[in-house]
């Protein structure tokens, strides 16, 4: 079973750019259910435009076919204290990065 997840979101142009991880919030049954459906959408590559390192740590890609709801203290150059709220119903295509109120400098090393 997975320890946190890795997520994303599409810039203004399109590009799906790594903002964090979430790692709690998740309840036992949640996180059985959330891998289930992991298990249905992996991926050799990263779907990122410039793919997140993890040292040694492997990280197992899947598909960015699901939306979710994270809770966050603030938004540096990733999700600061993020804790899982949940999926949602929402088109991943549209999922972008407006939400998550980021600083003018930020925004854009993130469009690079």
């Amino acid at each position: 079973m997975f320890g946190s997840l890795i997520l994303g979101g599409h810039t203004p142009t399109g590009e799906f750019v790594y903002v964090g991880t979430v790692g709690t919030g998740f309840s036992t049954p949640q996180r059985r259910m959330l891998q289930a459906r992991l298990d249905g959408i992996t991926s050799e590559a990263s779907p990122f435009a410039s793919p997140p390192r993890f040292g040694s740590t492997p990280a197992y890609w899947v598909e960015p076919a699901l939306v979710a709801t994270v809770y966050y203290r603030e938004f540096t150059t990733t999700l600061r204290h993020p804790s899982w709220a949940g999926l949602r119903g929402s088109d991943p295509g549209r999922c972008g990065l407006a939400g998550l109120n980021i600083r003018p400098d930020v925004e854009r090393r993130l469009r690079r």
